[in-house]
């Protein structure tokens, strides 16, 4: 349907709930999101998280500036 498109997500929390971490089983908007973009046939469906700056607030900056590289990644390869 949607053949021809690209989505991003970029999701932000204090915990950690990307996938591969212990609280995973609990993340439902980028399962649900990603169960949409494959249900559309969106062929690229890229994924940000800024996440744990509530577990590690000494880090909030750096985890931020990840995210914020990460975004401009994604950006040109659009």
């Amino acid at each position: 349907m949607l053949r021809d498109k690209k989505a991003v997500h970029i999701q932000a929390s204090g915990s950690v709930l990307s996938p591969g971490s212990a609280l995973a089983d609990l993340e439902m908007g980028h399962r649900h999101l990603n169960a949409i973009m494959e249900f559309f046939e969106v062929p690229s469906f890229e994924s940000i998280f800024v996440e744990g700056m509530a577990v590690d607030p000494d880090n909030a900056s750096a985890i931020k500036e990840k995210a914020v590289q990460q975004a401009r990644e994604v950006a040109r390869s659009f």
